[in-house]
């Protein structure tokens, strides 16, 4: 599996997520304002780790030195443009996909999107389980009353864990198998 292959499934599972959520709106009476407030709420939460890929050992994301040869292709973010364009949000929601915080730290990066994952994280599997986690976690910075947060927290660990299972076998493990 490419960078930009994951990274579109990243984008894929956090616009089903924003999906989901905003399927709950007439729900909940909650307007679209105050949605879009929590949306900004857990896009500035500090909780949510936006560690650099440079960084060994603390995130799976380091980026292998000497690995980056080429400058991303046109072909890459097509991938990853053409998976949130699939997901047929509002402009306004498709905004909150591409501004999610995982993503942007590592599109911003330095790294290889054209590259295998095993040639440009340090270790594929800890990146895939720390864009699960960093997901849940996200969900937990919008700040919804506590009946309505367990519900999504719940939606939110479906979407990433099958997120995971996909991520885990792009890369050749198994899903069941410790990382």
């Amino acid at each position: 599996m490419r960078v930009c292959d994951f990274l579109a499934m990243v984008l894929q599972t956090q616009g089903e997520v924003l999906k989901e959520l905003l399927l709950s709106l007439p729900e909940w009476e909650l307007s679209q304002d105050d949605f879009m407030e929590a949306l900004e709420r857990a896009h500035e939460t500090p909780e949510i780790p936006v560690a650099s890929p440079m960084q060994p050992t603390h995130s799976g994301l380091a980026v292998q030195a000497g690995k980056r040869k080429s400058p991303p292709k046109g072909q890459a973010y097509q991938v990853i443009a053409h998976t949130v364009t699939a997901l047929k949000l509002p402009e306004w929601l498709e905004f909150y996909v591409w501004s999610y915080p995982f993503y942007r730290n590592l599109i911003e990066s330095d790294i290889d999107i054209q590259a295998p994952m095993s040639h440009a994280v340090a270790d594929p599997a800890t990146t895939v389980e720390a864009a699960r986690s960093a997901g849940e976690r996200w969900v937990l910075g919008l700040g919804l009353p506590p009946e309505r947060s367990k519900i999504i927290e719940d939606l939110a660990q479906e979407s990433w864990l099958r997120f995971r299972a996909q991520a885990l076998r792009g890369i050749g493990r198994r899903p069941l198998q410790s990382i």
